[in-house]
């Protein structure tokens, strides 16, 4: 099973999401067809729980990452 999974939410955005984990840091790239990067931003996540309980644990979300891709 992959670490991720990603799903086209229009044609400017993207929503990742993880299995499990909880990642401190990530880098998000934008690649052509043949592999070229046109963008790449590093960033540090803030994760907040959004249900669940501190006990128990439950699902987290952290803010959004703007990738700009240059002539897109």
């Amino acid at each position: 099973m992959a670490p991720f999974y990603a799903e086209r939410i229009d044609a400017d955005t993207w929503r990742f999401a993880v299995n499990m984990s909880s990642p401190d840091h990530v880098t998000a790239k934008a690649l052509t067809a043949s592999g070229e990067v046109l963008a790449e931003k590093e960033a540090d996540l803030e994760w907040k729980r959004v249900g669940g309980s501190a006990q128990c644990g439950g699902p987290a979300q952290a803010p959004p990452i703007d990738l700009v891709v240059p002539g897109g």
